[in-house]
């Protein structure tokens, strides 16, 4: 069987002369007719690729939109893991400072107490010797 792609032909007298020459399957009267039914195979597995193809290409589009969707929401994250961090130090750096504070008070509360206690046993005693003083 000669199998000849129209796209392969040059000219019609080249065409005229393969039409001719091709040694068709039995049953085929005409060699047009015969070259016809190929053209429409080839355009049918042609058409076959280009849909393939294109259904690549819109699979293709589609999971790199996926993609991008994906490397936003990974981007966005990243940022709200960064200002999460970010916040965390600020609340530990308070935390301290806090801390730090409540002993600074609880020192002073202790102070306050001992002075306390010291300046009711100068009272107690000044009380003593007024006690003393208007007895006497």
């Amino acid at each position: 069987m000669c199998r000849v792609g129209l796209w392969d032909v040059k000219s019609y007298s080249l065409a005229h002369s393969l039409i001719l020459s091709c040694r068709l399957p039995h049953g085929h009267l005409n060699p047009v007719d015969f070259l016809l039914r190929e053209l429409r195979k080839e355009r049918y597995c042609e058409r076959e690729v280009i849909d393939g193809i294109v259904g690549d290409v819109q699979m293709l589009v589609q999971r790199q939109e996926a993609e991008r969707e994906l490397n936003e929401r990974l981007q966005k994250m990243q940022a709200d893991k960064q200002t999460a961090v970010e916040m965390a130090a600020t609340l530990q750096r308070t935390l301290a400072t806090i801390d730090a504070e409540k002993r600074k008070t609880e020192r002073s509360a202790i102070r306050l107490q001992k002075d306390k206690s010291a300046l009711k046993k100068t009272l107690d005693k000044v009380v003593q010797r007024v006690l003393l003083c208007t007895v006497a």
